[in-house]
């Protein structure tokens, strides 16, 4: 949403990027989600008369599902798919943080990493949900850390669980994750 105004619904079409077929797949997939309505989930009226079109664009489903309780509150994808990247910042500093801490930084070191990973140049550009959403990767990376030091089952179940945000929440970085 930066450097577009927060509260118009207005500025999204003059972005200048592709952005469209994106929101439209985080529209389809979040009503879909919200309305309980998982046959259609993928299904999609681009491409006719292919099925399950929705597979041939990004990825946004964990991102849309973590929208749900928001767009039953407030009905506006709009400020879901704006709100989405709003907490993949937060999340992103503080997965860093977290991850930062385990692996013994102190906590200057800490902080700096997180706002350098969470505020970087990639993600500031970016007006797209999917490429925004990395927040899960520190998370991942943080519960295998914890999985070596402790060798608890449940740090191994967290990182799958993470890891599986991640990648529904972007099919890019599904590839170039799975390469870490």
């Amino acid at each position: 949403s930066y450097p577009l105004d927060p509260w118009s619904n207005l500025h999204f079409a003059e972005a200048g990027t592709d952005i469209i077929p994106a929101m439209w797949v985080f529209n389809w997939q979040l009503t879909h989600l919200a309305s309980g309505d998982f046959e259609q989930l993928f299904t999609g009226n681009a491409f006719y008369p292919l099925e399950e079109s929705v597979l041939f664009s990004v990825n946004l489903l964990s991102t849309a599902f973590l929208s749900v309780p928001l767009y039953w509150v407030t009905g506006d994808f709009f400020l879901c798919y704006r709100v989405s990247i709003f907490c993949s910042f937060v999340l992103c500093s503080v997965g860093m943080l977290l991850l930062s801490r385990q692996l013994k930084l102190g906590v200057l070191a800490s902080i700096i990493a997180s706002l350098v990973f969470a505020f970087s140049e990639y993600r500031l550009l970016s007006s797209y949900a999917n490429l925004a959403a990395m927040q899960w990767m520190p998370f991942t990376l943080l519960y295998i850390h914890k999985y070596f030091n402790e060798k608890r089952a449940r740090h191994l179940y967290c990182a799958a669980i993470f890891f599986g945000l991640q990648t529904t929440a972007c099919e890019t970085y599904l590839i170039l994750f799975s390469i870490i």
